[in-house]
């Protein structure tokens, strides 16, 4: 079996506000314009495959390729909780074309994590945002269901928005609570959001995954970053959805 000591996941995500409530509840459209993975194997240098670019890859890569071109929708609360997504899981098979390849590397892109889920991708954009006074708590997914503390920490301008500042933690929780999750897996980052975007625009959030045991021992650590590269009007979605689009 192949050494894996480092693999990433890119996903570039189009969405669109369709309509808004007096509420607040926001409806979103969002298409997958690319998908990009990179697994590094000590044993066999590094396998790749960028939906720009390729038009083959490796049987383990083709759930990722899968991903390339699909649309979902979701509703998003005024709280930035996701009320509802029309997809909660990506597909997991398409006609690309299968490479033929070594076995170290067929093993390591079988051995790379699934795709992060839609819902996963929309709680880094919107459940991070701001709750009431200073600091707050909320309950979030990114590969584990846990309850970060969260705190404002001042403001920055993010491609020209003026953002909220905030840093999180996993929560303190009893060390007998059947659910507790295992101290190396807590997570901790920032996240700058833009009230005027109605999103974040910039997120930065480590955390960890706890592996089986073994002779050497094993620990997995994730990361999710969200980059909010291009935003604005867009005539021919607002015109076929009937609102101004973000």
């Amino acid at each position: 079996m192949p050494d894996v000591s480092s693999q990433s996941e890119t996903l570039d995500l189009r969405g669109t506000c369709t309509t808004v409530t007096s509420e607040g509840m926001a409806t979103w459209t969002f298409t997958v314009e690319a998908v990009s993975v990179e697994t590094t194997v000590d044993s066999g240098g590094k396998l790749k495959y960028d939906s720009r670019k390729d038009k083959s890859c490796v049987k383990g890569f083709v759930r990722y390729a899968a991903i390339k071109g699909v649309t979902f929708t979701a509703t998003v609360g005024p709280d930035g909780a996701i009320q509802s997504c029309s997809l909660e899981g990506w597909p997991e098979s398409c006609d690309i074309k299968v490479d033929k390849s070594t076995t170290v590397k067929n093993s390591a892109a079988d051995l790379f994590h699934p795709p992060t889920p839609p819902r996963e991708w929309l709680e880094l954009l919107f459940h991070t945002a701001p709750g009431q006074g200073k600091a707050w708590k909320r309950k979030l997914t990114f590969g584990n269901h846990e309850e970060l503390e969260i705190r404002a920490d001042g403001t920055e301008t993010v491609g020209g928005d003026s953002c909220v500042r905030m840093k999180l933690d996993t929560a303190d929780q009893p060390k007998d609570a059947p659910d507790r999750i295992p101290r190396e897996a807590y997570k901790s980052g920032k996240v700058s959001w833009s009230k005027t975007a109605g999103s974040a625009l910039k997120v930065d959030i480590k955390g960890g995954i706890v592996a089986e045991k073994c002779v050497l021992g094993a620990a997995g650590h994730m990361r999710w970053e969200v980059t909010c590269l291009k935003r604005g009007f867009d005539p021919e979605v607002a015109k076929a959805a009937g609102q101004p689009a973000k």
